[in-house]
């Protein structure tokens, strides 16, 4: 693309009302006639995401030119603007590429449409329970959701979220990190069950109504944590309910279905109801086995990120720079522990 056309490519792209623009990475490649683009596959996105803040962003490019999920490369004003990174020999190899590329467009779709955009409509989007509306106020929303407004607030303050803020904030808080949203692994693990036995269809079936389906779902799911809980002591006795709901549940369901289940086990021990999840395995660990890792910015109403001591001993994953100063203390006596 010759950068004298991009104003007027761009203006053709308005006229066609996209709902989501891909952009490759690759624009300097040398096109049928042998002229390379001066222009970058980041610049156009740019670009792009000025003229459209409201429509997706996704940069189209080879394995090759990213790790995954590594955006070192990738100056962080730009991607900021870059809604999602799809890899071209992933697009129409896997269904789930296909799927990601459709649940963002009518995610984004749905909250263009609304038109008054104040929290309440949020959580309408979010099909939030009642009793996660507070711990959705603390998780760094994209508008200040107050109960009442003052007139010079009203004034100062417009109490409206842009569809880009709001789209940033699910997808990158809310579903990313566990803690009012979970994951299959979390989700297991707060019920004290295996992985293969949450996503079994007697307990899928059972926790149905606490599976998200807002916008934005995850093909892999995610299941409102105050919904699990709430439903999983719906089956609990009263002793039961006495014990954490990852010790409770299994004997409630293991009672009623008069079967066993396959327990959740620490990943370092092997201890079963571990507490916990690895931030960097992705397994069940318990806290006495794990240590505090600052790892991201997440908001403090979310779960905090740990990581075993078993990806302390086996894996060149865990950066020493953010554990907290006890924990790095503790890093040659753990690196010199043996598998409980």
């Amino acid at each position: 693309m010759e950068a004298q056309n991009l104003l007027e490519r761009i203006s053709e792209i308005q006229e066609k009302n996209p709902e989501l623009i891909l952009v490759d990475f690759d624009l300097h490649k040398p096109n049928k006639k042998g002229k390379k683009s001066p222009i970058s596959g980041l610049t156009l996105s740019t670009e792009l995401k000025q003229n459209f803040q409201e429509i997706p962003i996704i940069l189209f490019t080879r394995r090759d030119v990213f790790k995954i999920g590594d955006y070192s490369k990738i100056d962080r004003t730009i991607s900021n603007l870059l809604d999602d990174i799809i890899y071209k020999s992933e697009l129409f190899e896997q269904n789930e590429k296909l799927y990601s590329l459709y649940t963002l467009a009518s995610g984004f779709k749905a909250l263009r449409e609304n038109r008054s955009r104040k929290w309440e409509d949020l959580l309408k989007i979010l099909k939030a329970p009642e009793d996660d509306e507070d711990y959705l106020k603390l998780s760094n929303p994209p508008i200040t959701p107050r109960d009442r407004w003052s007139v010079s607030e009203a004034v100062t303050w417009i109490q409206k979220w842009s569809v880009s803020e709001a789209a940033h904030w699910i997808r990158n808080i809310l579903i990313k990190y566990p803690g009012i949203l979970y994951d299959p692994i979390h989700s297991a693990t707060l019920l004290g069950i295996s992985v293969t036995a949450f996503l079994s269809d007697p307990i899928q079936n059972f926790f149905s109504g606490a599976k998200y389906s807002g916008i934005f779902a995850l093909s892999e799911g995610r299941w409102w944590r105050s919904k699990l809980r709430e439903t999983a002591l719906s089956i609990m006795n009263e002793e039961e309910k006495d014990l954490p709901v990852r010790e409770g549940f299994p004997l409630a369901w293991e009672r009623i279905e008069n079967k066993k289940i396959k327990k959740s086990k620490c990943v370092f021990s092997g201890e079963p109801f571990p507490e916990w999840v690895c931030c960097i395995l992705h397994k069940p660990v318990m806290i006495k086995y794990s240590l505090r890792y600052r790892v991201d910015d997440r908001p403090p109403v979310m779960d905090e990120a740990r990581v075993p001591f078993e990806a302390i001993r086996t894996t060149d994953k865990v950066i020493d720079e953010l554990l907290d100063p006890l924990g790095r203390e503790m890093l040659e006596e753990i690196r010199k522990m043996k598998k409980r």
